[in-house]
């Protein structure tokens, strides 16, 4: 049995179309907010969200010959990390020029105010508590 696959609405042996609405796409927003540095660039921090540390740690590995980035700290799992990232960005772009064309690379000297505004988060926005 082969399959042809179209862009064609569905057509049954009588030649009825059923018009199937597409499913919306979850979006899951959960997720931790971290600080990292790197070896490489000991003079800036970047702060980011992530739903895996594991998994984004060895992404920011990709292309070295060895790791040199590693975790200053990471939050608790915020039910809204997009949210609390771009609040916490928001708040950095108001005390500190971002180094980079994606605005998440900081100075170090910033390292203590980038810590602040993610305890700071962790008061204010939704954590889950895992079971």
């Amino acid at each position: 049995m082969s399959v042809i696959f179209s862009d064609e609405p569905f057509v049954n042996e009588l030649d009825t179309v059923y018009a199937v609405e597409p499913l919306p796409k979850e979006v899951d927003t959960r997720g931790y907010i971290y600080l990292v540095k790197d070896k490489v660039f000991p003079d800036f921090i970047k702060i980011g969200r992530t739903g895996n540390m594991h998994k984004r740690l060895a992404a920011y590995a990709t292309d070295k010959p060895y790791p040199t980035t590693y975790l200053v700290c990471i939050s608790g799992m915020f039910k809204d990390a997009v949210e609390v990232e771009a609040r916490i960005l928001a708040e950095m772009y108001k005390q500190a020029q971002p180094t980079t064309f994606r605005k998440e690379w900081f100075k170090l000297e910033h390292e203590q105010l980038c810590l602040d505004l993610i305890d700071a988060a962790e008061e204010h926005f939704e954590l889950l508590v895992s079971s």
